[in-house]
Formats: C-alpha cells, sequence, structure tokens
C-alpha cells in the first residue's frame, strides 16, 4: 500500500517512483514527498516504515510532516 501512496503522489508531480525516492532536493520533489508522508500517516503507516521505505532518517520524515501541515494552514 505504501507504494502505490508514493506512486501515487510521484504521479500528481509528474515523477516517477524513482525520482520520488531518490535524493533529489528540489522543490518538486520534496513536496511530493511530504505528500506521501502524510498520506502514509493517515494510511496508518509509522514514522519508521516510512523512513526506511524511502531510504531516510525518521527525523526527516518528522520534518517533512510538519512543513506538510504548514502549508495546509
Amino acid at each position: 500500500m505504501m507504494r502505490e501512496i508514493f506512486e501515487a503522489a510521484a504521479a500528481m508531480a509528474g515523477l516517477t517512483l524513482n525520482e520520488i525516492r531518490s535524493p533529489r532536493r528540489d522543490r518538486i520533489a520534496y513536496r511530493a514527498r511530504e505528500e506521501a508522508y502524510a498520506a502514509c500517516r493517515e494510511a496508518g503507516f509509522t514514522l519508521g516504515q516510512i523512513s526506511k521505505y524511502v531510504s531516510r532518517d525518521h527525523t526527516t520524515v518528522m520534518n517533512g510532516l510538519m512543513r506538510y501541515k504548514m502549508r495546509q494552514k
């Protein structure tokens, strides 16, 4: 299910799954990643599970979720 969430976020941003999981740091990639983080959390995945899937530290995922929530205000 996590793969499908990331694929959907990547497709909405015009990226591939590999691009969204890559170390790219441009705005398009990190915003799509943050949207996927939020969708994964809503689906019940833990920070550890999400961070392992994207090969990042759990604090990176936490920070991405915080930025996502701030943009939603």
